[in-house]
């Protein structure tokens, strides 16, 4: 059974992606013809954002392991952010391409990071059997997002394109609170009050570490419903007293 934080995450997840696939602005190739660019033109913005994504993949993903998924999720909408308003006061190619940039960026933060947050949060209720039921789930709420933008930006043809982009700009962007983000941030809490800021860390012993493990691995925790990482671990109940 999922726990109350669990769900909660897992409904986020749904609303961000909602939100980060809304294809309003799949028409972007009509809107750039408008906008007084060449074939030629749109292609190179393409071609830039293709190239863009490639190089950062790797980069995207060492930044969701060393800041954690939240964080790179709200990056990833500011960089949309950043997209969509360029494209609306974008005047040249350059602007265009930075636009485009932007775009590739904010794509490469979120993929995979939302499928990976959900899956932790699985794991943290020992729960990942239900996860092909949560990934067919998310997947379906992406394609109705893309479809209803798809559809959304038709409407605006021929005369009123511009409007899509305002669109994507005011959507609003959920955050998503994945418990391993927030667990992390406890953690990093709790490694604060043995070892605060400023300790030199060559100076500690393995004994010193070897307590503090210890110590952190019994210590109870809100997101594991008043359980022990060492209980869900190990799948029994300490006496800590």
């Amino acid at each position: 059974m999922l726990s109350p934080i669990t769900r909660r995450n897992l409904c986020l997840s749904y609303g961000y992606a909602a939100c980060a696939f809304f294809g309003i602005t799949t028409l972007w190739v009509i809107f750039l013809q408008q906008q007084g660019l060449s074939l030629v033109e749109i292609g190179l913005c393409e071609s830039v954002f293709h190239l863009t994504s490639f190089l950062s993949e790797v980069p995207s993903g060492i930044l969701a392991d060393r800041f954690g998924y939240r964080s790179v999720l709200v990056g990833s909408r500011l960089m949309a952010i950043g997209h969509a308003i360029i494209m609306l006061t974008a005047h040249s190619l350059t602007w265009f391409i930075v636009a485009f940039i932007l775009q590739a960026w904010a794509y490469n933060l979120q993929s995979g990071t939302i499928a990976a947050a959900q899956y932790d949060s699985l794991v943290t209720d020992q729960a990942t059997q239900h996860y092909p039921r949560v990934t067919t789930t998310l997947n379906t709420t992406i394609e109705l997002a893309d479809t209803i933008g798809v559809v959304l930006a038709g409407w605006f043809l021929p005369n009123h394109l511009i409007t899509t982009y305002w669109l994507y700009l005011i959507v609003p962007s959920c955050r998503l609170t994945a418990s391993e983000s927030k667990t992390n941030e406890n953690t990093n809490g709790l490694i604060r009050e043995y070892f605060p800021k400023g300790t030199d860390l060559d100076e500690l012993t393995d004994q010193d570490i070897a307590k503090f493990v210890r110590d952190l691995n019994n210590r109870p925790r809100k997101v594991l419903v008043w359980k022990t990482p060492s209980e869900v671990f190990f799948g029994k109940k300490l006496h800590l007293i």
